[in-house]
């Protein structure tokens, strides 16, 4: 599930805040458990932040920028490292992993099930959408726009009056140059996955 940023409690925007994630919605997926292994790459170094969600405390783990480095071979961040294991997450906590650099931050949330709750906005009725609907989120989630998404769209028969219902019942926005993008809303109600 895919949540707004703005809609996070202060401590989790403040965690997000001290790693440079500066994107408008991010990913919260419930886990009692996750790897420490993060992959780094060029121009990016992984991380892992430990949080406290009644606190605001947080730990943060830094990879090695490029990933598995020789000259810190037991860096327990670095996915390939002998060292990674499971990090717990206790019934209010979270943790934040992702990668620092080039070209941003990414990350997401996972929270242990007990405390997913708190993450979450108010809860919306799901509005059920129709074939052609869900062949439309999936083109704008999954494929490079251009005429990349327009031959996808024509393959999967998207006709741009559902572009244009989606657009008006917030799945997509459009900007003024006629620009169209999924929305959180979308991205939650995304159920195709190839």
């Amino acid at each position: 599930m895919h949540v707004e940023v703005k809609e996070l409690t202060p401590n989790v925007r403040r965690a997000l805040e001290s790693v440079g994630y500066g994107a408008r919605d991010i990913q919260v997926t419930p886990a009692e458990s996750v790897e420490s292994g993060v992959a780094g790459g060029d121009g990016m170094r992984g991380f892992v932040l430990v949080l406290n969600l009644d606190t605001g405390a947080s730990h943060t783990f830094n990879g090695s920028w490029g990933g598995v480095n020789i000259a810190t071979p037991d860096n327990p961040v670095d996915s390939g490292s002998a060292h990674t294991g499971r990090i717990d997450i206790p019934a209010n906590g979270a943790v934040i992993k992702g990668t620092r650099g080039y070209p941003r931050t990414f990350a997401t949330i996972y929270a242990n099930p007990q405390a997913f709750g708190r993450m979450l906005p108010s809860g919306e009725p799901a509005e059920e959408l129709t074939e052609e609907e869900a062949q439309a989120i999936y083109c704008f989630a999954a494929i490079k726009g251009g005429e990349y998404r327009r031959d996808e769209m024509r393959r999967r028969n998207v006709t741009q009056a559902t572009v244009d219902a989606l657009v008006a019942r917030g799945y997509l926005k459009r900007n003024r140059a006629g620009a169209t993008q999924i929305t959180t809303k979308g991205k939650n109600a995304r159920t195709i996955r190839h």
